[in-house]
């Protein structure tokens, strides 16, 4: 094997161990504060970033990040100055993003962007999803109890003098990043897949946060790389493989855990 396989077959494992280790331990939080849908608008106003990159020809991880950090921004915005729900909020720019980055992608490159594609990741994405893989989880492990405290409890974070607004505010620029470096692995329907599921997994047997952060993480290295062994294996999209084998895993410790339930 020359260095050029050797390096195009490392680039997805190390990006798939940064999104192992990130994009659950935000899911955790997004599933303690009944968000986690909130991911899927962030990936569809980024499927309008990745149309605006491809039409305008500059380089789509740019497009990625610069529509990440807006998309954060704009539903923070809206969520917190308008009277309207986050189901509400997730269905406009879920909608609306959509429909603009269809109109504007054609035939594979729009496959490309909802499914994800391995071929078309460089040395440079790989550099900075494992940077802000590590800004993310540094960020979250050492305010913790800060993200945990307004998740399960905003009123009482504000009487114990916690700003909330900036914390709600870090999350979903934590959340628009995490969601921007896992599209061209997984692609944009799939990404709040990887978000949510291994966090849910571990929310199963879980009683505590911190061991519900742990576990989850723990399921997302294991999803992704088994996934992409599956990948290898039968040559099929990465995207759609690697939340299949997710789904897989969840549903097999939901079963061996209500069994044990059961017969205990």
């Amino acid at each position: 094997m020359n260095l050029t396989d050797l390096l195009n077959n490392l680039y997805p494992i190390l990006i798939s161990l940064s999104l192992g280790l990130s994009l659950p331990l935000i899911g955790v939080f997004a599933i303690l504060r009944r968000e986690a849908l909130l991911s899927d608008a962030l990936a569809h106003v980024i499927l309008l970033g990745i149309a605006l990159a491809i039409t305008f020809k500059i380089n789509v991880m740019v497009g990625i990040l610069v529509f990440a950090g807006l998309a954060g921004l704009a539903i923070y915005a809206v969520k917190n100055r308008g009277n309207l729900g986050l189901d509400a909020i997730v269905g406009v720019f879920f909608t609306t993003s959509l429909a603009l980055g269809s109109l504007l992608i054609e035939g594979e490159e729009l496959l490309e962007a909802f499914l994800g594609d391995l071929e078309k990741i460089t040395r440079g994405d790989v550099i900075l999803s494992v940077i802000l893989a590590a800004v993310i989880v540094a960020t979250l492990i050492a305010k913790f109890r800060e993200f945990a405290f307004i998740s399960f409890a905003p009123d009482l974070a504000k009487v114990d003098k916690l700003n909330v607004k900036k914390y709600e505010l870090f999350f979903v620029l934590l959340l628009s990043l995490g969601v921007a470096m896992g599209i061209q692995l997984v692609g944009t329907l799939l990404i709040s897949a990887l978000v949510i599921i291994p966090a849910a997994t571990a929310k199963i047997f879980s009683f505590q946060i911190r061991a519900m952060a742990a576990w989850s993480m723990v399921f997302g290295l294991t999803t992704v790389l088994a996934g992409l062994a599956v990948v290898n294996f039968l040559g099929s999209p990465p995207g759609p493989t690697i939340i299949l084998v997710s789904s897989a895993i969840f549903f097999l410790i939901f079963l061996l855990h209500s069994i044990f339930k059961t017969h205990s």
